[in-house]
């Protein structure tokens, strides 16, 4: 009888962060203390809808008739995906020197009646999975099913969190971008502006300063009038001086 129970440690492993291929071995070993194979493979469904092996213990593919298309992929474990119970060969009537097993089960993965992937195993001794225990591989494939999805559902949501984080960091380089942008726009403004303003007052000093100095250099200065002239450029240089200060 297969002890369902030690397959449930495998959900703690949820709890910690462990790539694939940790969670696979954790998963194989966590199997091999309810049932001992010698090899076995992991398969899941694509987007597609296809299966795809993703991991094998001891670098074999279990699977049977794998030359033939079946279901929703090739071989035994194209044929199970499609099915509510695990397929059992205790034994194999032919003899095949490239085969690693002589005893093989297949196991549908099935969470809340969607069927995410298959887990075939296999054993060096005849007749070592039997049909009595057909239940309780359901139970394991049920089990199995429940870490994979928990565990491809913390990938996902991992990756929406590093998507989440991108988009964010994007937007606040877009916020900062027009920041600047506007900043940008309103000192133009600001220039044009004190432009607009500083330039009547200086046409005044420029304007007046030259006349000025060609009464000096002709000897056609008046008292009175260097005093008006002067004071109009005092008075616009005020005006200058508190535009600037205005600005700033």
């Amino acid at each position: 009888m297969i002890d369902i129970k030690k397959i449930q440690k495998i959900g703690l492993l949820l709890n910690k962060s462990i790539n694939e291929s940790k969670l696979f071995d954790s998963i194989f070993n966590a199997i091999s203390d309810s049932v001992e194979f010698g090899y076995a493979t992991i398969f899941t469904l694509n987007d597609q809808n296809n299966l795809d092996p993703i991991y094998s213990k001891n670098d074999v593919v279990v699977d049977l008739a794998s030359d033939f298309i079946i279901g929703n992929g090739s071989g035994i474990a194209g044929w199970v995906s499609d099915s509510d119970n695990a397929i059992i060969f205790p034994h194999f009537m032919n003899e095949n020197p490239s085969r690693k097993f002589n005893s093989f089960v297949s196991i549908p993965l099935i969470i809340d009646g969607n069927r995410i992937g298959v887990l075939n195993l296999g054993h060096d001794k005849i007749d070592y999975f039997k049909e009595e225990d057909k239940e309780n591989f359901n139970s394991i494939g049920g089990q199995i099913a429940i870490i994979l999805d928990k565990f491809n559902l913390k990938k996902e949501i991992e990756t929406k969190t590093i998507e989440l984080n991108e988009a964010l960091k994007e937007l606040q380089e877009t916020k900062e971008m027009l920041n600047q942008k506007e900043k940008f726009a309103i000192l133009g403004k600001d220039a044009m502006a004190f432009n607009k303003e500083v330039n009547n007052p200086l046409s005044v000093i420029m304007g007046f300063s030259d006349l000025l100095l060609n009464k000096c250099k002709n000897g056609d200065i008046k008292p009175q009038i260097l005093v008006e002239k002067l004071e109009t450029i005092i008075d616009s240089a005020h005006k200058i001086n508190t535009i600037i200060h205005h600005f700033e």
